[in-house]
């Protein structure tokens, strides 16, 4: 016989809990049933049998307020653990499979949104990697490539996800410098795309990653299959003619320049340096017994030691 609410709501505690049964036809379909507290809560259970050993699951508590369940609730998923009692499954064993499915499921989209909240955009690696190639490599190159990402990257949008960015728009970013016919620069940017890729590739399995809270979760480098705008670059062979040297030596001496700068230019012309690399040279640069001059990584053009005969 069913319990109603007013019979509930009429139970009275005692010093210790008791349980009380609703009866029903057959023993198959399991028991609803209700144990009443000594503090007056009262707590549904789903009462069934496996190998004649009584076996209880806890349905909820009953009330009237939010949090707690009614009546009809209560016996809702009663006739769900019945269903489940009556095809064999041990409903106690199977509420804690489901729970852990459950729990397996919210631990898995917690890491999926954990993952959205740490993903790296295309500007994150574009400036993290500016960051290291300004630390890491030479000043020449992290200027060269500076100036390439803010020229070229106007226009695209940055705040995609740099795991998102796809072959197609690497090529989006390229078309526009072939179409103005600067082939060696859509090279460069290529290649130095491809250098940034790859380098986020291996930025999630470093410090840095914890250290600025983002990863960026890139499987594949998208510039790799992207072909080079430009094949095969010419090298140029203009060279200044003894005729061409003279006439700039000569002007250095009547500039109104300061001897210092005048003398760095000198010097860049003897040796066949960069700006960056002689404008910044040391007296610790210079092996006056040897008759070496040795460029620092921080100012060549490859970031790496540059040694010059003084000859």
């Amino acid at each position: 016989m069913a319990i109603t609410s007013l019979e509930l709501d009429a139970l009275k505690p005692k010093d210790r809990p008791y349980l009380i049964r609703e009866k029903q036809h057959n023993k198959k379909d399991g028991t609803l049933a209700f144990k009443i507290f000594p503090n007056g809560y009262i707590d549904a259970y789903f009462i069934y049998y496996v190998k004649s050993k009584e076996k209880q699951i806890k349905i909820g508590r009953y009330g009237k307020t939010k949090n707690l369940m009614n009546l009809k609730a209560i016996r809702d998923r009663y006739l769900e653990l019945s269903k489940e009692y009556q095809s064999g499954v041990d409903v106690k064993v199977q509420a804690l499979k489901d729970a852990a499915t459950q729990k397996k499921e919210q631990q898995e989209q917690a890491a999926i949104e954990h993952q959205k909240q740490m993903q790296g955009s295309f500007q994150q690696l574009v400036d993290l990697y500016l960051e290291h190639v300004r630390t890491e490599l030479s000043h020449h190159h992290y200027g060269a490539i500076k100036k390439a990402y803010n020229f070229n990257l106007q226009g695209f949008d940055t705040t995609r996800k740099a795991s998102d960015i796809t072959k197609q728009d690497i090529i989006s970013i390229l078309n526009p410098i072939t179409a103005r016919r600067s082939l060696v620069m859509a090279n460069r940017m290529r290649a130095y795309l491809s250098a940034m890729f790859k380098w986020g590739i291996e930025f999630d399995d470093e410090q840095a990653a914890i250290a600025h809270n983002v990863q960026f979760f890139i499987e594949s480098n998208p510039v790799l299959n992207v072909k080079k705008p430009l094949k095969k670059e010419t090298p140029t062979d203009r060279f200044l003619n003894e005729s061409e040297v003279r006439v700039f030596w000569d002007a250095l001496s009547k500039s109104s320049m300061s001897p210092h700068r005048a003398n760095v230019f000198r010097l860049m012309l003897a040796l066949g340096c960069r700006v960056e690399a002689i404008s910044g040279l040391r007296w610790t640069d210079i092996d006056w017994k040897d008759r070496l001059i040795t460029i620092p990584p921080e100012r060549s053009k490859n970031g790496t030691y540059w040694i010059i005969p003084n000859e």
